[in-house]
């Protein structure tokens, strides 16, 4: 019997035995092992149209407790060099999988959101000697990724975030030059999809749908895995400012910096972009961009933000719990930590005092965003807050008298006395969201 002629009932079997095996915990919270098992599910629909029916149906039965579009949850994110695990002699990459979807109108291609490009991994050079053999594998690899690169970028039309990975493990001891070559390359193929795109919008008679497909690589995110290595200003000391030619080709609109403040060269770059009008600020790197935009620099401290850029902002959105997932080992007392984090991150006057220092300059803020952390609200009483973070929530409001503020799980804030005070402060326009 023929692959293609086994029962329906059957191929939900073999997708059952093959792909029921996995680590639940790993699957909600590892980006990399979903994607890796996503990856492995979906190479075998392609097998024929029967297979794509039961996987389909596989993979609807499988993460309906985890969501309502699957291939959403499954595709959302894609990541160039991919960490994924060889599982295979010969495995299908994301790249020919997208190839094939959009030659067979499977639309798996139509699910990405987001793209991460891990540059450091292009400029850490191997170990030993380089022999002729292992230069021209190296040919081939980075052929290979620019082509992968380009193939994604112009058959992923949803694309809207691109996450540039800062290695904080990384410091280059040369300048980097040869290494990032096909940089250009990648730049050229973001340029041609841009403008595939832009035609694809003008074409379109949905005002509304073409508006959505023209936020293509509009938000741009600074961000690393490593948050203790090194300090959020050297992260990409050396090496950052060859992104600078692929930065003036994309249409920012939101820029995001997650424990990671980039060079001179690159601030300078996005100062230039007109189209920029979002900052969103995570992992604890408030302090240090609030110094950098009130005051200046020498030779031995971080460049400072420009201040053409900071005027040209009207939206600013801080996480002030660091903005990532907390992880807990097994053996260690959650709810203790839980407070030690909790007392550690939520000094309302320090807080509201580095907001302050950091708006000053934006003459055109219009939206203030401030992320909690969920159940911190919970845990403090009414007289929490200080006469000082008044005054300080003073201040900003006679600086920007048209601010809308929005406070989502900041402690101190929860009780309605305090709601009223607030209100009155900011002329009604806060918005108020508490997850207990």
């Amino acid at each position: 019997m023929k692959l293609s002629e086994l029962p329906f009932e059957l191929l939900l079997e073999i997708y059952k035995s093959l792909f029921d095996r996995v680590d639940v915990t790993q699957f909600e919270h590892n980006g990399h092992y979903r994607r890796s098992w996503s990856l492995y599910v979906l190479r075998t629909t392609l097998v024929c149209s029967s297979w794509y029916a039961a996987g389909m149906e596989y993979i609807h039965q499988r993460l309906r407790p985890y969501a309502c579009h699957p291939l959403d949850f499954m595709l959302d994110t894609m990541e160039c060099p991919s960490p994924l695990p060889t599982l295979h002699s010969q495995p299908l990459t994301w790249s020919e999988l997208f190839r094939l979807s959009d030659q067979y109108h499977l639309g798996y291609h139509r699910h990405v959101r987001q793209y991460i490009f891990n540059v450091t991994s292009f400029l850490q050079s191997r170990k030993g000697p380089l022999d002729s053999r292992r230069q021209v594998q190296d040919a081939w690899h980075q052929v290979d990724l620019k082509e992968s690169i380009q193939t994604v970028l112009s058959l992923c039309p949803k694309i809207e975030k691109v996450h540039i990975l800062y290695d904080c493990r990384f410091s280059p001891r040369i300048f980097p030059t040869k290494q990032l070559d096909w940089f250009d390359d990648m730049v050229s193929g973001v340029q041609q999809a841009q403008q595939r795109h832009r035609q694809h919008c003008g074409s379109r008679s949905d005002q509304a749908c073409a508006e959505k497909a023209c936020g293509f690589l509009t938000h741009l995110i600074f961000t690393t895995r490593d948050t203790i290595q090194r300090c959020p200003c050297c992260a990409g000391r050396g090496w950052d400012h060859l992104l600078v030619p692929m930065l003036k080709l994309l249409p920012i609109r939101v820029l995001e910096l997650n424990q990671v403040l980039p060079s001179r060269a690159v601030l300078a770059c996005l100062a230039e972009k007109e189209s920029l009008h979002t900052l969103v600020l995570r992992g604890d790197i408030l302090i240090q961009t609030s110094r950098l935009a009130r005051y200046g620099y020498t030779m031995s401290n971080p460049p400072r933000i420009p201040l053409s850029l900071l005027d040209r902002l009207h939206t600013l959105e801080i996480y002030l719990d660091g903005g990532y997932d907390h992880e807990w080992p097994a053996d260690q007392n959650m709810e203790e930590d839980d407070d030690d984090h909790w007392q550690h991150s939520f000094d309302l006057f320090v807080v509201f005092r580095h907001i302050y220092d950091l708006i000053h300059p934006m003459k055109q803020l219009r939206y203030l965003t401030l992320h909690g952390w969920m159940g911190s609200a919970s845990r403090q009483d009414e007289s929490f807050v200080p006469l000082d973070v008044w005054l300080k929530l003073q201040m900003l409001s006679d600086r920007h008298q048209d601010l809308h503020l929005t406070l989502k799980n900041v402690p101190g804030f929860q009780w309605p006395s305090e709601q009223a005070k607030l209100r009155a402060i900011f002329d009604q326009h806060v918005h108020l969201h508490y997850t207990h």
